[in-house]
């Protein structure tokens, strides 16, 4: 719909025959459709009082958990086998891996912590894949951890990879604050009478 809308725009931009006006209005029109059409749209699912967010732009461990704040939260944190089926059910039925908020700072241990800070609450080898020693067939770390997106089989395991594989990811965050904020108006009236 907006390439579409852009186009009657530059259409009507191009007509010899507009008032400056007119022209002025549709230039600023059409150039806030182009950044409407740039801009990702995020639709936010909750789930135990939090949100979340698939992100299709894929990007290294670091760069998608810079993208979850810059959205108001963090890379995925999954604290239950509940909320492991809620965040598999908002991935795309695509071959792919999604980044979670899961990392190991020590990349050659077992060790793990979440990008938010929350405790680790579950079993996470209940639902991780093979990794011996957090490195692969070549001896490449694997720091970080993303959720299987694809395979009915393994759909919703998680799996280490090394933290700069390029990734969609999904995001969590608590719901925004809304703030209402009254005022109140009084008005003072005087009268004046001269004789």
């Amino acid at each position: 719909m907006v390439q579409c809308c852009f186009s009657f725009f530059k259409s009507l931009i191009e007509d010899p025959f507009r008032d400056s006006r007119m022209r002025a209005l549709l230039l600023g029109l059409t150039a806030l459709l182009s950044l409407a059409a740039a801009a990702p749209v995020y639709t936010w699912a909750t789930f135990n009082g939090m949100q979340y967010t698939f992100v299709r732009k894929r990007g290294s461990f670091a760069e998608s958990e810079a993208e979850c704040v810059s959205l108001g939260g963090h890379l995925a944190s999954v604290h239950s086998a509940a909320e492991n089926s809620f965040v598999t059910s908002l991935l795309p039925d695509s071959n792919t891996r999604v980044w979670l908020g899961l990392f190991s700072p020590s990349s050659s241990s077992n060790s793990f912590q979440y990008t938010d800070g929350t405790a680790i609450t579950i079993n996470i080898q209940t639902f991780m894949g093979p990794a011996p020693n957090g490195r692969d067939t070549w001896g490449k770390p694997l720091g970080c951890v993303a959720i299987v997106a694809s395979d009915k089989v393994q759909r919703g395991v998680w799996n280490r990879f090394e933290c700069d594989r390029s990734l969609p990811s999904l995001c969590k965050r608590a719901p925004p604050t809304t703030t209402t904020t009254t005022t109140r108006t009084t008005t003072r009236t005087t009268t004046t009478t001269t004789t």
